[in-house]
C-alpha cells in the first residue's frame, strides 16, 4: 500500500516511470484494486483516458462500489465527453453521500455542482 501511494506521488514528477512501476506491481498483485486504480489514475494524468478507464473499470470489478474508484471513473468519462456515463456515476456518489457511506473528506459538493452542470 505504501509503495502504491508513493507511486501516486511520483505521477506529478514522472508519470511514465510511475506507470511502468505500477504495471510491474500489477503483475505481482493482479487482484489488488488499489494498484489497478492507481494505474488508471496515472494513465489519466498522462491524458490516455481510454487506458485510464480500462484500469479504473478493472479496479471497480475488484472492489465494487468503492467511492474513490467511482469518482475517478466519473471524472474520466467527463473528460472524454461521455456526459451520460459521468452523470450516472456522479448520481451514484450523491446517493452514497445521502446514506452516509462517504468519508467526510470526500468532495461531494464538487460532485453535486458538476452533476448540476452536465444534466
Amino acid at each position: 500500500e505504501a509503495l502504491t501511494n508513493m507511486l501516486g506521488l511520483l505521477k506529478t514528477m514522472d508519470s511514465g516511470t510511475a506507470i511502468e512501476k505500477l504495471r510491474q506491481l500489477m503483475e505481482i498483485y493482479p487482484s489488488n484494486a488499489d494498484i489497478t486504480a492507481q494505474l488508471g489514475l496515472m494513465y489519466g494524468v498522462a491524458g490516455d483516458y481510454t487506458k485510464a478507464l480500462k484500469y479504473l473499470e478493472m479496479a471497480d470489478s475488484l472492489k465494487p462500489g468503492n467511492p474513490n474508484i467511482l469518482y475517478n471513473r466519473a471524472v474520466v468519462y467527463d473528460r472524454m465527453g461521455m456526459s451520460i456515463q459521468a452523470a450516472d456515476l456522479y448520481h451514484q456518489l450523491v446517493l452514497l453521500a445521502g446514506d452516509g457511506s462517504l468519508d467526510q473528506n470526500f468532495p461531494i459538493e464538487a460532485v453535486r455542482k458538476r452533476l448540476a452542470v452536465i444534466r
